[in-house]
């Protein structure tokens, strides 16, 4: 009923300044959220792999792992929390980072505290219409990342990565375009390594070392995305520090880097959204059931004729952009998409 009172979130603050995070922590308490501190970015990153968690406040700049970093990691583990980054005043390019990476919101310092708790209920919000609809799409499937496709080569793709896993024998690297899923697949392939079996995914370009990255993932499986950026000595040494820490390595790269051609590896292709045309009314019914919690992700036939006529160069990434803002300009959300709202010039 519209009297209820709101519910709660579960929310995990990683705050390295202790005044600061034991304020905040008192403030959420206070206003009914179930919440649990931290003090640096590996002990956060452990806890929301633990699950449970609906929304993380972090820091940026945080000992062991930033906020950004951390950031990536929350983002790619299953059932993944909203996240919510807080920067140093006038650090606006790392709030920008922070949105582009996929955070809820970013937040400056200083920031008034009932702004940010009426930020940490919108996002559970949002997370729990995410979760309530991937369960009624998915079933069951909504309990770990769906790696979703109907195209024969994707799916040989997905079986040799599994194959991969389950063996542990080299690192996987998965080669494709920007957008096509690697992140996804190799979420996928957790549990083949164990059913309690941690998940960190770290970006070439923030990553920390190769024996704290081996080491944070604790036996489970390490992404190494962006893996373009690595030399092929540093991709050796990842490998040599994942061995050591019985730590199964993925990297995910694109066509033609020198980590693709490594030798010692098993590489898998994947292909870009183009080839794969069956896949994508697939892939934009699963955007459209994620934006609002009312529908099941209806295109209209019309909707469905304009998006399998483009190629998407952006790969089920910009598939995710063109249908997610589409959305909100229907006057009809209880309709099917029409093709007028992905194509505003129409």
């Amino acid at each position: 009923m519209s009297g209820d009172a709101p519910a709660p979130a579960r929310v995990l603050i990683a705050e390295d300044e202790a005044h600061l995070g034991v304020l905040l922590e008192q403030f959420l308490t206070g206003r009914g959220h179930r919440v649990t501190l931290v003090r640096d970015g590996r002990a956060a990153l452990q806890a929301l792999q633990g699950g449970g968690y609906d929304v993380a406040l972090t820091d940026v700049q945080m000992p062991g792992m930033d906020g950004l970093a951390l950031l990536e990691a929350a983002s790619a583990l299953p059932l993944a929390p909203e996240v919510i980054v807080v920067t140093g005043n006038g650090a606006a390019d790392v709030q920008l980072r922070a949105l582009r990476a996929g955070a809820f919101d970013a937040v400056a310092k200083p920031y008034r505290m009932a702004e940010l708790e009426m930020k940490v209920r919108r996002a559970r919000e949002r997370r729990a219409g995410r979760l309530h609809l991937a369960r009624g799409i998915l079933g069951e499937r909504a309990w770990s990342p769906a790696f979703l496709t109907e195209d024969p080569a994707t799916r040989d793709a997905q079986a040799r990565a599994e194959s991969a896993a389950r063996e542990r024998t080299v690192p996987l690297v998965l080669v494709g375009e920007p957008g096509t899923g690697r992140r996804t697949l190799a979420a996928t392939l957790v549990p083949w390594l164990g059913a309690a079996a941690p998940f960190l995914a770290v970006s070439a370009s923030v990553m920390p070392d190769a024996v704290t990255a081996t080491r944070l993932a604790g036996g489970g499986l390490l992404l190494v995305r962006h893996a373009e950026l690595l030399a092929v000595a540093e991709a050796e040494a990842l490998a040599a520090a994942a061995d050591e820490a019985e730590t199964f390595l993925v990297l995910a790269t694109v066509p033609g880097s020198a980590v693709a051609a490594w030798a010692g590896t098993r590489a898998v292709d994947l292909p870009p959204l183009r080839e794969r045309p069956d896949d994508v009314p697939l892939l934009a019914g699963l955007v459209l059931a994620r934006a609002v919690a009312e529908r099941r992700g209806a295109l209209s036939p019309e909707a469905g004729a304009w998006l399998l006529a483009r190629d998407w160069p952006g790969n089920a990434a910009e598939l995710d952009a063109v249908v997610g803002a589409a959305f909100p300009r229907c006057a009809d959300r209880a309709a099917p998409l029409p093709a007028a709202a992905l194509d505003p010039a129409r």
